[in-house]
Protein backbone atom coordinates (compact mmCIF):
# COMPACT_ATOMS: atom_id res chain seq x y z
CA UNK A 1 0.00 0.00 0.00
CA UNK A 2 2.75 2.28 1.11
CA UNK A 3 4.62 1.44 -2.85
CA UNK A 4 1.20 2.69 -4.20
CA UNK A 5 0.74 5.62 -2.21
CA UNK A 6 4.26 6.57 -3.42
CA UNK A 7 3.27 6.15 -6.90
CA UNK A 8 0.33 8.15 -6.49
CA UNK A 9 2.11 10.97 -4.88
CA UNK A 10 4.98 10.96 -7.03
CA UNK A 11 2.88 10.99 -10.51
CA UNK A 12 0.27 13.78 -8.99
CA UNK A 13 3.05 16.08 -8.13
CA UNK A 14 5.33 16.04 -11.06
CA UNK A 15 2.20 15.66 -14.04
CA UNK A 16 3.18 12.14 -15.01
CA UNK A 17 3.78 12.39 -18.79
CA UNK A 18 1.73 9.48 -20.33
CA UNK A 19 1.71 8.20 -23.79
CA UNK A 20 -0.91 9.34 -26.19
CA UNK A 21 -0.24 6.61 -28.49
CA UNK A 22 -3.51 5.47 -30.27
CA UNK A 23 -4.38 2.56 -32.15
CA UNK A 24 -5.28 3.03 -36.24
CA UNK A 25 -6.36 0.97 -38.68
CA UNK A 26 -5.35 1.75 -42.13
CA UNK A 27 -7.34 0.38 -45.32
CA UNK A 28 -5.72 -0.05 -47.99
CA UNK A 29 -5.66 -1.73 -51.94
CA UNK A 30 -3.31 -4.84 -51.58
CA UNK A 31 -3.26 -7.78 -49.72
CA UNK A 32 0.03 -6.09 -48.16
CA UNK A 33 1.12 -2.53 -47.74
CA UNK A 34 2.28 -0.99 -50.90
CA UNK A 35 3.13 2.17 -52.37
CA UNK A 36 2.62 5.60 -50.12
CA UNK A 37 0.49 2.91 -47.92
CA UNK A 38 4.19 1.21 -46.25
CA UNK A 39 5.02 4.91 -45.83
CA UNK A 40 2.29 6.15 -44.11
CA UNK A 41 1.94 2.91 -42.24
CA UNK A 42 5.39 3.50 -41.09
CA UNK A 43 5.47 7.24 -40.03
CA UNK A 44 2.29 6.58 -38.04
CA UNK A 45 4.41 3.83 -36.14
CA UNK A 46 7.25 5.79 -35.86
CA UNK A 47 5.01 8.28 -34.09
CA UNK A 48 4.32 5.57 -31.34
CA UNK A 49 0.67 4.46 -32.62
CA UNK A 50 -0.01 0.75 -33.65
CA UNK A 51 -1.16 0.59 -37.10
CA UNK A 52 -3.91 -2.70 -38.38
CA UNK A 53 -3.53 -3.04 -41.99
CA UNK A 54 -6.54 -4.70 -43.70
CA UNK A 55 -7.47 -4.73 -47.38
CA UNK A 56 -11.20 -4.12 -47.57
CA UNK A 57 -13.91 -5.72 -49.32
CA UNK A 58 -17.25 -4.90 -50.35
CA UNK A 59 -19.02 -8.17 -48.99
CA UNK A 60 -17.16 -7.63 -45.46
CA UNK A 61 -18.16 -5.04 -43.96
CA UNK A 62 -18.83 -6.22 -40.61
CA UNK A 63 -14.92 -7.40 -40.54
CA UNK A 64 -14.39 -3.45 -41.23
CA UNK A 65 -17.06 -2.65 -38.51
CA UNK A 66 -15.31 -4.62 -35.98
CA UNK A 67 -12.20 -3.27 -36.81
CA UNK A 68 -13.60 -0.01 -36.81
CA UNK A 69 -14.79 -0.50 -33.35
CA UNK A 70 -11.20 -1.98 -32.14
CA UNK A 71 -9.82 1.28 -32.65
CA UNK A 72 -9.74 4.83 -32.41
CA UNK A 73 -9.13 6.03 -35.92
CA UNK A 74 -9.70 4.36 -39.73
CA UNK A 75 -7.58 5.91 -42.30
CA UNK A 76 -9.16 4.99 -45.74
CA UNK A 77 -6.30 5.20 -48.31
CA UNK A 78 -6.86 5.93 -51.98
CA UNK A 79 -5.52 2.69 -53.42
CA UNK A 80 -8.96 1.06 -52.35
CA UNK A 81 -11.51 0.28 -54.70
CA UNK A 82 -14.07 2.65 -53.49
CA UNK A 83 -16.75 0.33 -53.32
CA UNK A 84 -14.83 -1.96 -51.09
CA UNK A 85 -16.36 0.87 -48.01
CA UNK A 86 -19.84 -0.12 -49.42
CA UNK A 87 -22.10 -2.50 -49.93
CA UNK A 88 -21.32 -1.83 -53.78
CA UNK A 89 -21.16 1.12 -56.12
CA UNK A 90 -23.98 3.37 -54.88
CA UNK A 91 -24.59 1.25 -51.73
CA UNK A 92 -24.05 2.34 -47.98
CA UNK A 93 -21.08 3.13 -46.64
CA UNK A 94 -20.06 -0.04 -44.12
CA UNK A 95 -18.94 2.66 -41.35
CA UNK A 96 -21.63 5.14 -41.37
CA UNK A 97 -23.14 4.07 -38.06
CA UNK A 98 -19.89 4.27 -36.22
CA UNK A 99 -18.52 6.67 -33.70
CA UNK A 100 -14.71 6.05 -34.65
CA UNK A 101 -13.24 9.01 -36.64
CA UNK A 102 -12.63 8.58 -40.29
CA UNK A 103 -10.45 10.21 -42.68
CA UNK A 104 -10.39 9.04 -46.55
CA UNK A 105 -8.19 9.92 -49.28
CA UNK A 106 -10.47 7.90 -51.69
CA UNK A 107 -12.55 10.66 -52.72
CA UNK A 108 -15.06 8.35 -55.06
CA UNK A 109 -16.05 6.69 -51.67
CA UNK A 110 -17.46 10.32 -50.43
CA UNK A 111 -20.46 9.92 -52.18
CA UNK A 112 -21.92 6.33 -50.66
CA UNK A 113 -20.40 8.12 -47.36
CA UNK A 114 -23.01 10.61 -47.66
CA UNK A 115 -20.19 13.38 -47.64
CA UNK A 116 -20.51 14.65 -50.90
CA UNK A 117 -23.52 14.11 -53.59
CA UNK A 118 -23.09 10.99 -56.13
CA UNK A 119 -22.31 13.30 -59.36
CA UNK A 120 -18.75 12.41 -60.32
CA UNK A 121 -16.58 14.86 -60.82
CA UNK A 122 -18.87 17.30 -59.97
CA UNK A 123 -19.30 16.54 -56.19
CA UNK A 124 -16.47 14.47 -56.19
CA UNK A 125 -13.13 13.76 -57.56
CA UNK A 126 -9.79 14.26 -58.17
CA UNK A 127 -8.02 17.23 -59.97
CA UNK A 128 -5.68 16.97 -63.12
CA UNK A 129 -8.00 14.41 -65.00
CA UNK A 130 -9.13 14.82 -68.55
CA UNK A 131 -12.95 14.68 -67.46
CA UNK A 132 -11.97 17.37 -64.03
CA UNK A 133 -13.89 20.74 -63.55
CA UNK A 134 -13.05 23.94 -65.14
CA UNK A 135 -9.74 25.30 -63.28
CA UNK A 136 -8.55 22.28 -61.37
CA UNK A 137 -7.54 20.02 -64.66
CA UNK A 138 -3.43 20.51 -64.29
CA UNK A 139 -1.43 18.76 -61.97
CA UNK A 140 0.06 21.14 -58.59
CA UNK A 141 1.81 20.66 -55.92
CA UNK A 142 -0.13 23.54 -53.59
CA UNK A 143 -3.20 23.88 -51.67
CA UNK A 144 -4.79 26.67 -50.27
CA UNK A 145 -6.01 26.97 -46.71
CA UNK A 146 -9.45 28.20 -46.55
CA UNK A 147 -9.76 28.27 -42.46
CA UNK A 148 -5.81 29.19 -41.04
CA UNK A 149 -8.19 28.70 -37.09
CA UNK A 150 -8.69 24.95 -37.58
CA UNK A 151 -6.18 22.11 -36.02
CA UNK A 152 -6.00 20.34 -39.32
CA UNK A 153 -4.35 23.56 -41.12
CA UNK A 154 -1.50 22.84 -38.49
CA UNK A 155 -1.08 26.69 -38.22
CA UNK A 156 -0.09 27.24 -41.65
CA UNK A 157 -2.15 30.06 -44.04
CA UNK A 158 -2.47 30.83 -47.38
CA UNK A 159 -0.75 28.63 -50.21
CA UNK A 160 0.61 25.53 -48.61
CA UNK A 161 3.16 23.92 -51.23
CA UNK A 162 1.97 20.02 -50.20
CA UNK A 163 3.60 17.76 -52.55
CA UNK A 164 7.51 17.37 -53.55
CA UNK A 165 5.84 17.30 -57.36
CA UNK A 166 3.17 18.74 -58.68
CA UNK A 167 0.54 16.19 -58.16
CA UNK A 168 -3.68 15.38 -58.22
CA UNK A 169 -6.15 16.34 -55.16
CA UNK A 170 -9.12 14.73 -53.67
CA UNK A 171 -12.14 17.11 -53.98
CA UNK A 172 -15.28 17.27 -52.46
CA UNK A 173 -18.68 19.35 -52.49
CA UNK A 174 -19.56 18.83 -49.23
CA UNK A 175 -22.88 19.95 -47.32
CA UNK A 176 -23.46 23.29 -44.84
CA UNK A 177 -22.73 20.66 -41.86
CA UNK A 178 -18.99 20.22 -42.87
CA UNK A 179 -16.04 22.67 -42.08
CA UNK A 180 -13.97 23.09 -45.02
CA UNK A 181 -9.91 23.70 -43.79
CA UNK A 182 -8.12 23.31 -47.64
CA UNK A 183 -8.79 23.72 -51.03
CA UNK A 184 -7.50 22.98 -54.28
CA UNK A 185 -7.64 26.07 -55.83
CA UNK A 186 -7.26 29.83 -54.38
CA UNK A 187 -10.96 30.95 -55.11
CA UNK A 188 -11.99 27.97 -52.76
CA UNK A 189 -14.25 26.63 -55.13
CA UNK A 190 -12.84 22.91 -54.24
CA UNK A 191 -12.41 21.18 -50.94
CA UNK A 192 -9.86 19.61 -50.86
CA UNK A 193 -9.40 19.04 -46.98
CA UNK A 194 -13.00 18.92 -44.77
CA UNK A 195 -14.49 17.43 -41.83
CA UNK A 196 -18.19 16.51 -41.00
CA UNK A 197 -17.85 16.80 -36.78
CA UNK A 198 -19.21 14.46 -34.71
CA UNK A 199 -23.17 15.34 -33.99
CA UNK A 200 -22.82 17.26 -38.02
CA UNK A 201 -25.47 16.54 -40.85
CA UNK A 202 -24.23 15.30 -44.05
CA UNK A 203 -24.77 15.95 -47.35
CA UNK A 204 -28.44 14.50 -47.46
CA UNK A 205 -29.83 16.75 -44.59
CA UNK A 206 -31.04 14.27 -42.56
CA UNK A 207 -28.26 11.93 -41.29
CA UNK A 208 -26.07 12.96 -38.70
CA UNK A 209 -22.85 11.56 -38.04
CA UNK A 210 -21.94 9.86 -34.70
CA UNK A 211 -17.83 10.35 -35.82
CA UNK A 212 -15.88 12.87 -37.51
CA UNK A 213 -15.67 12.37 -40.96
CA UNK A 214 -12.74 13.82 -42.83
CA UNK A 215 -11.92 14.24 -46.24
CA UNK A 216 -8.10 15.07 -47.18
CA UNK A 217 -6.44 16.47 -49.88
CA UNK A 218 -4.00 13.45 -51.15
CA UNK A 219 -4.66 12.58 -54.61
CA UNK A 220 -3.89 10.03 -56.75
CA UNK A 221 -2.77 9.36 -60.71
CA UNK A 222 -5.60 7.06 -62.79
CA UNK A 223 -6.78 6.91 -65.84
CA UNK A 224 -7.45 10.04 -68.44
CA UNK A 225 -4.79 12.19 -66.10
CA UNK A 226 -3.68 15.07 -67.96
CA UNK A 227 -0.62 15.21 -68.00
CA UNK A 228 0.46 11.57 -66.65
CA UNK A 229 1.20 12.47 -63.22
CA UNK A 230 4.34 10.83 -61.65
CA UNK A 231 3.22 7.42 -61.71
CA UNK A 232 0.75 5.83 -58.39
CA UNK A 233 1.18 7.81 -55.05
CA UNK A 234 4.39 7.49 -53.68
CA UNK A 235 4.91 8.70 -49.81
CA UNK A 236 7.81 10.91 -50.90
CA UNK A 237 5.22 12.91 -52.85
CA UNK A 238 3.93 14.76 -49.80
CA UNK A 239 5.91 17.40 -48.70
CA UNK A 240 6.87 18.47 -45.24
CA UNK A 241 4.24 20.77 -45.10
CA UNK A 242 2.00 18.08 -46.49
CA UNK A 243 3.33 15.64 -43.86
CA UNK A 244 1.95 18.33 -41.18
CA UNK A 245 -1.17 18.69 -42.61
CA UNK A 246 -1.81 14.57 -42.63
CA UNK A 247 -0.36 14.43 -38.87
CA UNK A 248 -2.55 17.69 -38.19
CA UNK A 249 -5.60 15.80 -39.34
CA UNK A 250 -4.90 12.47 -37.66
CA UNK A 251 -3.98 14.51 -34.16
CA UNK A 252 -7.52 16.21 -34.67
CA UNK A 253 -9.44 12.90 -35.34
CA UNK A 254 -8.36 10.89 -32.26
CA UNK A 255 -10.12 10.81 -29.28
CA UNK A 256 -8.97 12.85 -26.39
CA UNK A 257 -6.65 11.15 -24.83
CA UNK A 258 -8.41 9.97 -21.71
CA UNK A 259 -11.98 10.65 -22.99
CA UNK A 260 -12.67 6.62 -22.23
CA UNK A 261 -16.36 6.93 -23.17
CA UNK A 262 -15.82 8.97 -26.59
CA UNK A 263 -18.04 11.82 -25.56
CA UNK A 264 -15.41 14.18 -26.63
CA UNK A 265 -14.98 15.32 -22.60
CA UNK A 266 -12.78 14.19 -19.79
CA UNK A 267 -14.35 14.28 -17.06
CA UNK A 268 -15.58 12.11 -13.64
CA UNK A 269 -17.50 9.75 -15.90
CA UNK A 270 -14.04 8.68 -17.70
CA UNK A 271 -12.54 8.02 -14.08
CA UNK A 272 -15.61 5.74 -13.51
CA UNK A 273 -15.25 4.21 -16.01
CA UNK A 274 -11.89 3.12 -15.72
CA UNK A 275 -12.23 2.11 -11.98
CA UNK A 276 -14.63 -0.66 -12.95
CA UNK A 277 -12.31 -2.04 -15.04
CA UNK A 278 -9.09 -1.84 -13.23
CA UNK A 279 -7.60 -5.54 -12.97
CA UNK A 280 -9.41 -6.79 -15.88
CA UNK A 281 -7.54 -7.78 -19.47
CA UNK A 282 -7.18 -5.19 -21.94
CA UNK A 283 -8.32 -7.50 -24.79
CA UNK A 284 -11.45 -8.22 -23.41
CA UNK A 285 -14.10 -6.69 -25.52
CA UNK A 286 -13.20 -2.38 -25.33
CA UNK A 287 -11.29 -2.47 -22.22
CA UNK A 288 -8.29 -1.08 -23.99
CA UNK A 289 -9.82 2.04 -24.03
CA UNK A 290 -9.38 2.55 -20.29
CA UNK A 291 -5.79 1.90 -20.72
CA UNK A 292 -4.64 5.52 -21.12
CA UNK A 293 -1.32 5.10 -20.82
CA UNK A 294 -0.52 2.11 -22.97
CA UNK A 295 0.73 -0.07 -20.46
CA UNK A 296 -1.51 -3.15 -21.04
CA UNK A 297 -2.69 -2.81 -17.88
CA UNK A 298 -6.17 -1.39 -16.14
CA UNK A 299 -4.79 0.32 -12.73
CA UNK A 300 -4.48 3.60 -10.61
CA UNK A 301 -2.18 4.63 -13.27
CA UNK A 302 -4.50 5.43 -15.77
CA UNK A 303 -6.79 6.78 -12.95
CA UNK A 304 -4.20 9.21 -12.61
CA UNK A 305 -3.70 9.90 -16.27
CA UNK A 306 -7.11 10.88 -16.80
CA UNK A 307 -7.37 13.06 -13.70
CA UNK A 308 -4.18 15.35 -15.34
CA UNK A 309 -6.72 15.70 -18.21
CA UNK A 310 -10.10 16.55 -16.68
CA UNK A 311 -12.12 18.93 -18.61
CA UNK A 312 -9.98 18.78 -21.65
CA UNK A 313 -12.65 19.45 -24.30
CA UNK A 314 -12.85 18.15 -27.87
CA UNK A 315 -11.85 20.71 -30.37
Amino acid sequence: MRRVLSVVVVALVLGLAFAEAARIAFFGGYAEPQGADTGFIAHLESLGHTVTYHMPVSAGGEAQVDLANANDLVIISESIGSSNVSSGAGGTFHLQDIATSVISFEAFMYDEALWTGWNNMVDFGTSARSNSPAGIESLSDTIYIADPSHQMAAGKTGAVVAYTTPYSACFGMVGSGATVVATIDEAGQYPATFVYPKGALLVDGVTVTPGKRIGLFIGQGGYGSIPDPPGELQFSYISDDGLALFDAAVNYALPIPGDVNRDCIVNILDLISIRGRMGQSVDSGDNWKADVNNDSKINILDLIAVRNKLNTRCQ
